[in-house]
């Protein structure tokens, strides 16, 4: 923001005043929550010529070929979302919803998150993901979003089958990835796999023990590691490998950074397993 507000004259004297370039401007406001000064700085793209294409450099192709008129749609959108004005953000986008270069149905997909509808998140998202909007692609940031959004919508509404079939198929892509912007939502994913193969009613011990251990040794300092170590530790005493159960049960009592919530589990598993073993 200081380089543009520094050459922002000599660009659009010497170049073009360019309505993508207004658009990174206006957005870059909204992420860092300055609203005055992304209502000045929109209030710079309305004033540009409707039909102005130019763009430079002209051999990067941008991500957003829309109208200005389309550019200053979806910067309301952002700005809604920015500021969790969900139910406000969800009719504006009712009303516009015949507009062909605004991603609907990435923000009703957020939205819809937001908003604990889903299922309707989920159907946005996965149409998205097979037909996405040549004239309007998602940023990397953007595609972050959605891919959060619609893991966490995945858990929250499908069946463990169908959540984990899903979630095998987008951690395959992740791990294809060179990006490391990805690692922290292939991490969540990883951890949700492993929540939801406990919460069935007839667990896979086996598998779960296996995937806690991948776990484990690839996330040694997530804050999911503890929790992950607790289900470790019960997978294996169901497993018959009772020692090394008992192993790491102690070992999270003994880590001070252990939250008091899952010093109590392991508390409890070692106990039931001594009382067990205890010959009347």
């Amino acid at each position: 923001m200081k380089f543009w507000e520094i050459y922002k004259s000599k660009y659009n004297s010497k170049v073009a005043k360019n309505p993508y370039l207004n658009f990174i401007v206006s957005d870059s406001f909204i992420k860092l929550g300055l609203f005055k000064s992304y209502e000045r700085a929109v209030q710079d793209l309305k004033n540009l010529d409707q039909n102005m294409v130019r763009r430079y450099p002209l051999w990067v192709d941008p991500l957003k070929k829309i109208s200005v008129n389309d550019y200053i749609m979806e910067l309301k959108l952002n700005a809604l979302l920015k500021q969790s004005k969900y139910k406000e953000l969800k009719a504006f986008l009712s009303k516009n919803k015949e507009s062909k270069n605004i991603n609907y149905k990435f923000y009703n997909g957020l939205v819809s998150h937001r908003l604990k509808n889903y299922t309707d998140s989920i159907a946005s998202f996965e149409s998205l993901l097979v037909n996405p909007n040549i004239n309007n692609l998602l940023t990397s940031t953007q595609n972050i979003e959605m891919l959060e959004a619609y893991l966490e919508s995945l858990y929250e509404a499908e069946s463990g089958k169908k959540f984990r079939r899903n979630v095998a198929a987008l951690t395959n892509d992740l791990r294809r990835s060179e990006s490391e912007n990805y690692l922290n939502l292939l991490e969540r994913a990883d951890y949700l796999y492993i929540e939801s193969l406990f919460s069935e009613n007839k667990v896979n011990y086996k598998t779960l023990e296996r995937k806690t251990t991948e776990f484990i040794e690839g996330n040694v300092k997530s804050d999911y590691v503890m929790r992950v170590k607790y289900l470790k530790g019960v997978s294996s005493i169901k497993n018959g490998n009772t020692e090394n159960g008992r192993k790491v049960l102690n070992e999270i009592l003994n880590n001070k950074e252990t939250p008091e919530y899952l010093k109590g589990l392991a508390r409890s598993e070692l106990t039931t397993l001594e009382l067990m073993n205890k010959t009347i």
